[in-house]
């Protein structure tokens, strides 16, 4: 499933009162999609997934390491896009996939209070 997906069960498997509220890490990684899609629809559609079923019910930590780790392959992938001289990007794209990286390295944060 979509890392917004994985993010928003997460967030329903988790306590109600959180430190660290997983609904917004949805919300940011959404965004980010829809970024990723304007600007590069090709690979908004191959993107990579996490699969929830693999761990056990309950155990909130380790969906959120789970999540984290998808997160930084997911920013150091998009973080790419701006380095690469073989597609470069035009104005809109560049501030396109800026923003992804900012959604996604705020993703991050949400997920580990860490930066990635």
């Amino acid at each position: 499933m979509p890392a917004q997906t994985a993010a928003l069960l997460l967030s329903l498997a988790g306590p109600l009162v959180d430190e660290q509220p997983l609904s917004a890490v949805a919300l940011d990684l959404a965004e980010a999609v829809e970024e990723l899609e304007w600007a590069r629809p090709e690979l908004a559609a191959h993107g990579a997934s996490l699969d929830l079923i693999l761990i056990p019910d309950g155990d909130l930590a380790q969906g959120r390491a789970a999540l984290a780790g998808l997160l930084r392959v997911a920013l150091g992938m998009t973080a790419g896009l701006l380095r690469d001289p073989e597609q470069p990007l035009d104005t809109a794209e560049l501030l396109a996939v800026s923003r992804v990286v900012t959604l996604v390295g705020t993703a991050h944060v949400g997920t580990t209070g860490q930066l990635p």
